[in-house]
């Protein structure tokens, strides 16, 4: 009857559980980089969404503006005042506002629908209304937010710990070298 152990070298598997940590916290930083970016992108389609939705309410005052227009220019024409070429170019003017208008409404279905998808709502669901943009003035200045950027940025969190997990992992190949016990 017989019985063996083997022993790894002292250190070996601190090493490995070292590398397996790092390895971790890498994982877990590149979970807040996917948060950030789609928080960025659900802030960026909100923005194009509420530029649309605001530029849509002055393409359609300046449509209301050229039907006035049109409906002034066929009266002058019918009486014999105004020109053919007036009453013509106000209606080319108002289809190029209602092409831009069919523009729009493309536009912020594109967006309404990306804007969904990451916000995990049903297609099918009431479109988002965006509510009036204000201008905040920035209160940091330039090297401030430099440094908040360098602090907070998952994508720098995510190298550097990319980096500790090599270390860990070099330090873990240099012990595994060394000759195991057995008893």
């Amino acid at each position: 009857v017989g019985a063996s152990q083997e022993l790894p070298y002292p250190g070996k598997l601190r090493a490995r559980g070292a590398v397996a940590e790092r390895d971790a916290d890498t994982k877990q930083a590149e979970v807040e980089v996917t948060k950030t970016s789609i928080a960025d992108a659900v802030k960026a389609d909100y923005l194009k969404l509420a530029y649309l939705q605001q530029t849509l309410g002055i393409l359609r005052q300046n449509e209301a503006v050229l039907d006035q227009l049109i409906q002034d220019a066929t009266a002058h024409y019918q009486v014999g005042q105004g020109m053919q070429q007036d009453v013509l170019q106000a209606q080319v003017n108002r289809t190029k506002i209602v092409k831009e208008i069919t523009m729009h409404h493309q536009e912020m279905g594109q967006i309404q629908a990306h804007l969904k998808g990451l916000l995990s709502r049903d297609q099918g669901s009431p479109d988002i209304v965006t509510e009036d943009l204000i201008e905040t003035p920035l209160k940091r200045t330039s090297e401030e937010l430099l440094a908040a950027v360098r602090q907070n940025n998952p994508q720098i969190q995510v190298d550097a710990s990319s980096i500790r997990t090599q270390d860990a992992q070099v330090a873990s190949a240099k012990r595994e070298g060394k000759p195991d016990f057995a008893v």
